[in-house]
């Protein structure tokens, strides 16, 4: 399979395409991870895969340097969303991270925005909000984009 990436319209329907951006994606189901990748990489990103919070954190603390975003699933078995952005915002004060979920808002909203997560997406969401997200974490007061955190303000 010859895989291209994928070529949006640039406006208000399409987000801005990656160029060669590091996604680091964090969930515990296989296939949520081979299938955001695939959207990543036809989008134009570069995606590496943690299936446990261990794992994410391992990876982010080896090239924190040259990932620019985290996407991490807020239910992840034995390290939570919350706890998981505290370490990973420790190796990095300035982690530009977006947690996704189930539910609307969790509980520990606050101290997400403490910790700076840009957003989080509640479940289920389309390509085009996940993409849109992910450009505007990495490319805060970028043209497209309208709002820094789709969390509540404190």
């Amino acid at each position: 399979m010859n895989e291209k990436p994928l070529n949006f319209p640039q406006d208000e329907t399409f987000p801005p395409q990656g160029k060669g951006e590091v996604l680091l994606l964090v969930d515990s189901e296989k296939s949520v991870l081979e299938m955001a990748s695939i959207v990543f990489g036809l989008a134009g990103y570069k995606v590496i895969t943690a299936d446990n919070s261990a794992k994410a954190f391992e990876i982010y603390h080896k090239q924190s340097k040259k990932i620019d975003a985290v996407l991490l699933d807020w239910s992840m078995p034995a390290i939570g969303g919350v706890t998981l952005s505290r370490k990973l915002v420790d190796i990095n004060p300035r982690a530009k991270i977006i947690v996704s979920g189930r539910q609307d808002f969790p509980q520990n909203e606050l101290e997400l925005r403490k910790l700076g997560v840009r957003y989080f997406l509640s479940q289920p969401y389309n390509v085009t909000e996940l993409l849109k997200a992910v450009h505007e974490t990495i490319h805060p007061g970028s043209a497209n984009q309208r709002k820094r955190s789709n969390l509540p303000p404190g």
